[in-house]
């Protein structure tokens, strides 16, 4: 793919200052496995960055988390559907009747009729 593997580089403040992260967004109808989790591992090294995350709109499969989990616990994080609708609703996005996601700020025609 043309981005190299990388959709979006980030700059995330924090506790203990900026931590520097590629990400990389799969658009998947299957799990995603141990191969796609180090090949993000590879990145982060490539790129020199702090982290590297894999954010999908499915699911990861049990040995991509224990790899996550475990040997690459320090170097890799996962986010699958369920966590981006978390951020979504954190950021005050709701889901319409057809299943895309707007700001709340969209809504308000709606909430004042």
């Amino acid at each position: 793919n043309k981005d190299g593997g990388v959709d979006i580089y980030a700059a995330l403040p924090g506790p203990s200052g900026t931590t520097l992260a590629v990400i990389d967004c799969k658009k998947y109808a299957k799990k995603i496995g141990v191969e796609k989790v180090r090949s993000i591992a590879g990145l982060k090294l490539q790129h020199q960055v702090d982290v590297a995350m894999l954010i999908t709109t499915f699911y990861f499969t049990s040995g991509a988390r224990d790899l996550e989990r475990n040997e690459l616990r320090e170097h890799v994080a996962l986010h699958d559907f369920d966590r981006v609708k978390e951020w979504l609703r954190g950021h005050r996005w709701r889901m319409t009747g057809t299943g895309l996601y707007l700001p709340e700020s969209n809504f308000s025609a709606d909430l004042a009729g």
